[in-house]
Formats: C-alpha cells, sequence, structure tokens
C-alpha cells in the first residue's frame, strides 16, 4: 500500500448497522489480503462484541503509552479474529470516565499508520464533533451506511449534503453507499427512487442484503454469513480497493482486494 489507507464508516442515524458492516468488511478484506487490517472504535458502541473478544488493553491505554512504537507494542492492545482483522476497542463506557477527545484520535492514528495497511473507523454519529475533526482529515475513502426507512435515507441525505457543506466535497468522491437492509421486508418504492438519487452522488452502491446471523448482535463470523451477503461484501471491499494508491496496482485479479490491482465498481 506504500502507507496507511484510512477508511470511515459513518452515518448521521444511529441504527442502520454501521457496527456490523465495519466488523464484516474488515474481516473480508483480512482475509483475503496479507497485510495487517485494523478496525478502530470510536463510537463506545459494540465493535468489540461483534468482534468477539476484548482485548484487557484500549485505546486510552494505547495514547497514553509513550513507550509504543513496535508493532507488537501495539498488539498487546488489540485482539485478532480468526481472519486476521484486529479491533482496537474503548475503555469499557460502565467502568470508566476516561473520555476520547480529538488529541486521542489524532495520536492514535499517528500510531497506527506506522504498522498498518488499512485502518477502518466506526465513527460517531456527531458528523462536527471534535473527534470527527481528526478523523475525516485522515480518511482516504468513506462508507456511508444507510438503512432503508425514509427516515434512514433522509439522514443519508444529510450526511452527504454535510459533507460537501463542511469542506470534504472531495470525499464525497470517494464514498461508498452501504445499503444495509436491516429488515427482511421489500424496499418501498418512494424509498428505493431515494436511493437511486443518492447513489448519483457517490464513487459505488452496494446494497447488502438481510442477514439473520448479523440481526442476532452476537460475534460476527465470516463463515455465518449467507453465500449473497459474502458476496455483497466482496463487492464492497472491490469498490473501497479501487481508491487505493495507483502506484500500488499490478494487473491481477478483482479477488486481490487491492493488493496491486484497480477493481470495477458494483454495478448499482
Amino acid at each position: 500500500m506504500g502507507g496507511a489507507f484510512p477508511i470511515a464508516v459513518l452515518n448521521l442515524k444511529g441504527g442502520v448497522g454501521k457496527t456490523a458492516v465495519v466488523e464484516a468488511l474488515g474481516s473480508t478484506f483480512a482475509e483475503a489480503r496479507d497485510d495487517r487490517i485494523i478496525a478502530v472504535d470510536i463510537d463506545a458502541g459494540d465493535l468489540v462484541d461483534r468482534h468477539g473478544r476484548r482485548s484487557p488493553l484500549s485505546m486510552a491505554d494505547l495514547v497514553s503509552d509513550n513507550a509504543v512504537t513496535r508493532y507488537m507494542d501495539v498488539r498487546a492492545h488489540t485482539y485478532m479474529n480468526s481472519c486476521g482483522l484486529e479491533v482496537l476497542g474503548l475503555p469499557e463506557y460502565a467502568h470508566t470516565n476516561w473520555r476520547l477527545g480529538r488529541g486521542d484520535v489524532v495520536k492514535a492514528f499517528s500510531i497506527l499508520r506506522k504498522h498498518y495497511s488499512l485502518v477502518l473507523v466506526d465513527c460517531v454519529k456527531a458528523l462536527n464533533s471534535s473527534v470527527m475533526e481528526a478523523v475525516l482529515p485522515e480518511s482516504q475513502a468513506l462508507v456511508v451506511v444507510s438503512g432503508t426507512s425514509i427516515d434512514a435515507i433522509r439522514k443519508t441525505r444529510t450526511t452527504l449534503e454535510w459533507l460537501s457543506n463542511n469542506g470534504y466535497r472531495k470525499l464525497i468522491g470517494s464514498t461508498v453507499l452501504a445499503i444495509n437492509r436491516v429488515q427482511p421486508t421489500k424496499l418501498e418504492t418512494v424509498a428505493g427512487k431515494e436511493l437511486e438519487q443518492l447513489s448519483a452522488h457517490v464513487a459505488a452502491t452496494v446494497v447488502l442484503p438481510f442477514d439473520r446471523h448479523l440481526h442476532e448482535g452476537k460475534a460476527i463470523g465470516l463463515d455465518k454469513l449467507s453465500k449473497d451477503s459474502r458476496r455483497r461484501y466482496l463487492e464492497l471491499a472491490a469498490a473501497l480497493a479501487d481508491m487505493f494508491p495507483s502506484r500500488a496496482r499490478q494487473p491481477e485479479t478483482a479477488h486481490d482486494l487491492g493488493r496491486g490491482v484497480g477493481v470495477r465498481s458494483p454495478s448499482r
């Protein structure tokens, strides 16, 4: 990669399955690639639970330890799943008064970019927060996760408009819209038309089907996803891989997911 490639996963709307997308997408990348992939929780959500296990050390410990220099120093603060994805979590919310600040995110990025090729960030909903002021300038691509309800779609539109109006218009061109079907219901005609309009403004759109395993809220295992879900997460990863630095591209296949390949964005 020639350096870290941070990907922020976000939406102003909660309950759209953003954390599950981070875990499944990160695991998809880690399974396909042979370099280091990490997902970082800055939302104090359940990323660690969806990952399967909590490391005794958290981001609070990482940024307060000035002796962290080697990969193994960082590795002591993360947990790796069977696919090879590492997760750096926050302290347990109920057992700490530590608050994540902008400086903590900046320091965490300065450490992680030295050791990882891909850094996925499970973002807070408040885009105008101090921590997002640190995340967005670092990000080279975005995944905006949208539900299929009218409310979720409107929040997705507001998310894209906010980015465009607040100095991040360039990032819209490196944004993948992940339409996440969190319910096994048919898409309403009005919702479908609104999503089609949003799709015209981003680099690629991928529809993630409803998956009962993801809906359970437990630790996510790629081997437990449906074949359709696996394929769509590969498409999502491939769309992002198409944004990787061009100097790394070689004439390989799309299944390398960015180990030197330019893949075509999935059809909308």
